[in-house]
This record gives structure tokens, sequence and C-alpha cells, in this order.
């Protein structure tokens, strides 16, 4: 059976070899390509191509002229996919191989030279490592605790100023709050002069929603036109005149101004006729 098999399968490898060798002869299309045996190549071709001929001549030597080319880019050489074929015998086992020889012990290795014994440490240098080692440790420790307690007093600092900044707004506001309330002042003026046409006195103002003197200055007044009293007084004058010219001329009129200069009173006399009026 396997004689068999070997034979079917020269056969078709020799069937291809034959298939190969035809298609190179017959690659040009056509009954117009045809050459006369002398075809010379183009070219150097690579692993696995085959030489195919192209009907072209070359004009100098009236060669013809083919090419290295890729077996698998010519189409006459693509066949259909051929079906899978059937699976092979299995082999026969082979034998179990001889186990290998055990082996040999290795010797045992020598001791080692015993090394000598250490010296003792001068105590000094021991005291001196430790003492270096304590100062740099303290050294340490005390500039944590420099840099601790600076950043513990900036703390405080920036606390104390920021209690100060929210008192300050706070006293701020409450006394906007207040100038935003209605004013309650009393006023007092003292004046030291009182002319016809000028007023001059002194003044001061106390706030009672601050419970302040609020403000003191100079009052200087200067009267513009006639007053109510001026109006009066000139009334009074010209019924005088009325009587004066009523009476004669040996009339005798006193008046009596108060402090301010308004008339107070005033007294008409003739020979034994007195007449006192008082406004």
């Amino acid at each position: 059976m396997i004689k068999k098999m070997k034979l079917a399968v020269s056969g078709l490898v020799i069937l291809g070899l034959v298939f190969l060798l035809t298609s190179l002869l017959f690659a040009c299309i056509g009954d117009e390509c045809k050459s006369d045996g002398n075809i010379m190549y183009s070219g150097e071709g690579n692993k696995g191509d085959i030489f195919v001929y192209n009907c072209e001549k070359n004009d100098k030597s009236n060669t013809d002229i083919g090419n290295w080319v890729d077996p698998t880019t010519i189409p006459s050489l693509k066949g259909d996919k051929g079906d899978t074929g059937l699976q092979g015998i299995q082999g026969i086992a082979g034998k179990n191989g001889i186990n290998g020889l055990n082996g040999i012990d290795g010797i045992n290795g020598i001791d080692g030279i015993k090394g000598e014994n250490g010296k003792d440490v001068d105590p000094t240098i021991v005291n001196n490592l430790q003492n270096t080692d304590n100062t740099l440790n303290n050294s340490i420790i005390d500039e944590i605790n420099n840099r601790i307690s600076n950043v513990n007093t900036e703390i405080l600092n920036r606390t104390n100023a920021d209690t100060k900044l929210n008192n300050r707004i706070d006293d701020v506001s409450n006394r906007v709050s207040k100038l935003e309330k209605t004013q309650y002042n009393i006023r007092t003026e003292v004046k030291f002069i009182r002319e016809k046409h000028l007023e001059v006195g002194v003044y001061s103002k106390y706030n009672t929603n601050r419970n302040v003197c609020a403000e003191v200055g100079l009052n200087i007044v200067v009267p513009i036109g006639e007053s109510y009293q001026d109006r009066e007084n000139k009334k009074i004058n010209t019924r005088l005149s009325n009587l004066e010219q009523k009476t004669g001329t040996n009339a005798v009129i006193e008046k009596t101004l108060d402090s301010k200069g308004h008339l107070k009173s005033i007294t008409i006399s003739q020979g034994q006729v007195s007449v006192d009026g008082k406004f």
C-alpha cells in the first residue's frame, strides 16, 4: 500500500514538471508570437522566478527577448485549488532509548583558612562618633524646633492681625450704620455782634447719635432786605411823624428802645399833657 502511494506521488510530480516545461515553451499568447530559438534575457532573476519569452525583438541584434518572472503572476500557471489529500499512515513508533549512566559524585571542598580575630576598637573613637552623632541630632532637632517656633509665631501674628482687621471692619461698619440713620443734633450759638446788616457769633453742634461734639465754628450772617421787625419799626416811625404833625412842633417825643434796638415805649408830652405808649 505504501509503495503504491509513493508511486502515485512520483507520477504527480513528473506530470507537474512536464506541465511547467510546456508552459515555459508556450508562455506567449497568440499564433503570431514565434521565436527562431535565439532568445536573450534582460535583467537578473530572483530565486524561484521562471524565464518567459515576451515576443519582443532587439533592434540591434535582431534577437528575441525574454524576462525572469514570478510564476505566481502568470495567469496560465495558476490552477484551481485542489482537494485536500488523505491523511497519511502513522509511522511506526521508535524504540525507547537506553537510560544514561549515573554521574560520579563530586569531591568535597577543602575547608577555608580561618580569619584572624578582630581587633578591639578604640573606645575614644567610639565615644567621639557617638558625641558627633548626638551633636548632629541635637542640631537637627534644635533647627526643627526653631522653624516650628517661627511658624507658630507667624501664625499667631497673622491671627492677631486678622482679629484687629476684623475689629476695625466691624467698627467702621457700625459707624457707617449710625451715619446712615437720621442725625439728632443740639446746636448752641452765642452772637457777639448784632447790627442791622451783620450778625457774628460762635456755635457748636452736639450729635446725640454718636454722643460726640460733631461740629464747632464761626457763624456770620449778612441780612439782605427788610425783616419783619424792620417793617414794623417803619410803620411806627410813620405814625409818630403823623402825630408830630398833628400835635405841633412844641410836643416832646421820647423813645425807649430795648437791648436789640427795637422800640419798647414812647412818651409824648406837650405843656402839662403827657401820653405814655408801650409796645
